[in-house]
C-alpha cells in the first residue's frame, strides 16, 4: 500500500512537471531574443586618424626616448561596433571608442534600415556614448531600460551584438559578478560570450531589459575565455537626455577617496563586521571637506543603502548627477554620524596654462602647469592629483635627442619636499636641485641630478 502511494505521488509529480509551452519543452531563449534583436543596430564610423611617415617614430621605445621627425599624413580609417536603441525615437547607447573622433557615422538595423546618426554626448572616461539617428519618420523598435536593477550573480543573462562583423549574433551566461574593478572602471562581469565587434551592443536579463553595454574581455589572444565585461546601465542613465555644448559628459566630483574594509581596519575602528569602505584621502577643495569628513572615517550606508566595497561605492558614485545630494552614514570613533554631502563638477580650469621651465635645470625647456581636478579629468587623469606639476611637454638634450621626460609627467617632490605649484618648483629649483621625483601612471620614478 505504501509502496501503491509512493507511485502515484510520483507519477502526479511527473504530470505536474511536465512543460506546456514551446519554451518550457525547449527551454528556449527566443522569446527574448525576438524582442531585443530589432534594437540591435550595426555602426559604422570614418575617422579621420594621423599617422607618421617615420617608422621609427611609431616604436614605443624609441618615441618615448628621442626626438625623431614626425611627418603626420591624415588617413581615413573606419571602425565597426553595435549599438542598442532605447526609445522609438532613435536615441542609441554604444561604447565612446566605436565612435570617438568620428566624421560620419552610419547605422544599420536589423530590418536593414539605414540611418546617419549623431553624437549627442560622450564619457570618454567610462567609454558610453549617446547616438541620435537622423531624419527618424518610421516605427523604431528598442530595448527598455532596467527601472531598477536587482539583478544578482548568477542570474541569466543575454548579449547581442555583432561579432567580427559576420551579423546581429546573440549569447547567452549568467552574470558572473555585479561589481566587477576593471582598470579603475566598475563593470559588470558575465561568461556570455563577447568578442571584437560586441562593444557597445545589449546584455540583458531574463525579462528583455538592457542592464549593461558590452564593452571588453579578459584575453591574452582576444578570443572570448568566459571573462566579458559590460557598463551598467546604472551608470548610463545620468548621460541620457544630455546634449553637451563640447560633446563630452563630466562626471560629478566629490572629492575623497575611499577602501574596502577588512576585518584588521574594522578592528582598528572598533567595529564588529566588516562591511563597509573607509575614508583614505581627502582633497582640500572636496565639498566632503567643507562639511567636515575625515580621514578614517568608515562609510556603511549611502542614502540608506548598505555599502559593502569601493567597487559598490564607486559604482554608486557613477549613478549621480551634480548638485545632487549624498547622505552617509558615517562610524567614527564608535559613534554613528549622518552627512549631507553634494556633488560638484570638478574645480578648476580644463584648459592648461603652462609656463616654460628655463635655466640650468633636467627640465629647461619643459612646460609646466598647476594641475586642478577639472584637467585630471580631462586627461584621464586622478582627480585627487590637484596641485602637483604636470609637464606639458617634453625637454630634449643636446646631440642624440635623449629625453628623461613625457608629456603627462607628474612632479611630486623636489629634494625632499612636496611640489604643490608652479611656484613651489620655482622655489624649490632656484638654487639648483639634487633630486626629483616625479610620478608616470602607477609608477613613481626618481631622478638625480649630478
Amino acid at each position: 500500500m505504501r509502496y501503491l502511494m509512493l507511485m502515484v505521488l510520483t507519477c502526479a509529480f511527473a504530470f505536474a512537471a511536465v512543460p506546456e509551452s514551446k519554451v518550457q519543452m525547449n527551454l528556449s531563449f527566443a522569446p527574448v531574443v525576438k524582442t531585443v534583436e530589432p534594437a540591435i543596430v550595426s555602426i559604422y564610423a570614418a575617422q579621420v586618424v594621423e599617422r607618421s611617415l617615420n617608422p621609427l617614430f611609431d616604436d614605443d621605445f624609441f618615441a618615448q626616448f628621442f626626438d625623431l621627425p614626425q611627418f603626420p599624413r591624415q588617413e581615413l580609417a573606419k571602425s565597426m561596433g553595435s549599438g542598442v536603441l532605447i526609445d522609438d525615437k532613435g536615441t542609441i547607447v554604444t561604447c565612446a571608442h566605436v565612435v570617438r573622433n568620428a566624421q560620419e557615422i552610419n547605422v544599420k538595423l536589423s530590418d536593414n534600415r539605414e540611418f546617419k546618426a549623431k553624437v549627442n554626448v560622450m564619457d570618454t572616461q567610462n567609454d558610453i556614448a549617446i547616438l541620435s539617428l537622423e531624419k527618424v519618420s518610421e516605427k523604431i523598435p528598442f530595448v527598455p531600460l532596467v527601472d531598477h536593477d536587482d539583478s544578482e550573480s548568477g542570474d541569466f543573462v543575454l548579449a547581442f551584438g555583432n561579432p567580427f562583423g559576420i551579423g546581429h549574433t546573440v549569447t547567452s551566461g549568467i552574470l558572473s559578478a555585479k561589481t566587477r574593478n576593471v582598470s579603475g572602471r566598475v563593470l559588470l562581469q558575465t561568461d556570455a560570450p563577447i568578442n571584437p565587434g560586441n562593444s557597445g551592443g545589449a546584455l540583458v536579463n531574463m525579462k528583455g531589459e538592457l542592464i549593461g553595454i558590452p564593452n571588453a574581455i579578459l584575453s591574452k589572444t582576444g578570443a572570448n575565455l568566459g571573462i566579458g565585461f559590460a557598463i551598467p546601465i546604472s551608470t548610463i542613465k545620468p548621460l541620457l537626455g544630455l546634449s553637451a555644448k563640447d560633446g563630452k559628459y563630466t562626471r560629478p566630483w566629490i572629492g575623497f577617496k575611499v577602501e574596502t574594509l577588512d576585518s584588521d581596519k574594522a578592528e582598528s575602528f572598533g567595529l564588529k563586521g566588516t562591511k563597509g569602505v573607509f575614508v583614505t584621502a581627502i582633497h582640500d577643495l572636496s565639498p566632503a571637506k567643507t562639511e567636515g569628513l575625515q580621514q578614517g572615517d568608515v562609510i556603511s550606508a549611502v542614502d540608506d543603502k548598505p555599502i559593502e566595497s569601493k567597487d559598490g561605492f564607486d559604482l554608486k558614485m557613477l549613478e549621480m548627477k551634480p548638485d545632487q545630494e549624498l547622505n552617509l552614514t558615517i562610524h567614527r570613533k564608535g559613534e554613528e554620524l549622518k552627512f549631507k554631502i553634494k556633488t560638484i563638477i570638478p574645480p578648476g580650469d580644463k584648459e592648461i596654462k603652462s609656463t616654460k621651465v628655463s635655466g640650468r635645470n633636467p627640465l629647461s625647456g619643459c612646460e609646466i602647469a598647476n594641475l586642478t581636478p577639472a584637467m585630471a579629468g580631462d586627461l584621464g587623469l586622478d582627480s585627487m592629483l590637484t596641485g602637483v606639476i604636470i609637464v606639458k611637454s617634453v625637454a630634449r638634450a643636446n646631440g642624440f635627442g635623449l629625453s628623461l621626460f613625457q608629456a603627462g609627467d607628474i612632479i611630486e617632490e623636489t629634494d625632499g619636499e612636496a611640489v604643490k605649484s608652479v611656484d613651489d618648483f620655482r622655489r624649490l629649483v632656484k638654487d639648483g636641485m639634487k633630486s626629483m621625483i616625479i610620478r608616470r601612471g602607477n609608477q613613481r620614478l626618481t631622478f638625480r641630478v649630478g
